[in-house]
C-alpha cells in the first residue's frame, strides 16, 4: 500500500528553500539556495502575466489579436518568470565568480536574469533550480522505495 507521504511535497523545502548545484557546463557549477514554486510564486506569475498581456495590448492597433496572459510573446513570458523567481524563490548563491575572482553577489544574479538577452542563460539556470526543488524530494521517495 502507497504511503500518503509519497505524493506529498517536502515543505520545508519548498518554503524555507534548499542548496541545488546548478551545472554551467561538464565541469563548472555553482550553487543556488532557492525555494520550490511556492503557491505565493504562483500567484506572483499569474499577477505579472495579466499586468505584461495588459501592457502589451495597450499599444496594439484596433482589429489586432488580443495578447492574452497565455499567450504572451516568449521574451515577455521569461521576464515574468525571473520577476516571480527573484521575488519569492532565490535565496542565496554561492561559488559563481566574477572573471576576476570576485563572488557574484545575489543582487548581481538577478540582475542579469532580467536582461533579456546577457541573463537568459542566468534565468534558466534559475527557473530549473526552482524546479528541482520538488525533484529533489521525488529523488529521495525514489531511494527510499529502493532500500
Amino acid at each position: 500500500m502507497a504511503k500518503l507521504s509519497a505524493i506529498m511535497l517536502n515543505t520545508d523545502r519548498i518554503k524555507g528553500g534548499t542548496w541545488i548545484t546548478v551545472h554551467t557546463n561538464e565541469t563548472d557549477s555553482f550553487e543556488l539556495h532557492t525555494r520550490g514554486f511556492t503557491p505565493a510564486f504562483r500567484d506572483e506569475l499569474a499577477r505579472l502575466k495579466a499586468e505584461a498581456s495588459r501592457e502589451l495590448n495597450r499599444g496594439m492597433d484596433p482589429g489586432k489579436r488580443i495578447i492574452t496572459p497565455d499567450t504572451l510573446p516568449p521574451s515577455a513570458d521569461d521576464l515574468c518568470h525571473a520577476k516571480a523567481i527573484i521575488a519569492h524563490c532565490l535565496l542565496g548563491i554561492r561559488g559563481l565568480s566574477h572573471e576576476d575572482g570576485r563572488a557574484v553577489t545575489l543582487d548581481e544574479f538577478t540582475a542579469l536574469m532580467l536582461n533579456p538577452i546577457e541573463g537568459e542563460f542566468a534565468m534558466r539556470l534559475a527557473l530549473d533550480a526552482v524546479r528541482s526543488v520538488a525533484q529533489v524530494r521525488e529523488q529521495e521517495t525514489q531511494a527510499a522505495v529502493g532500500n
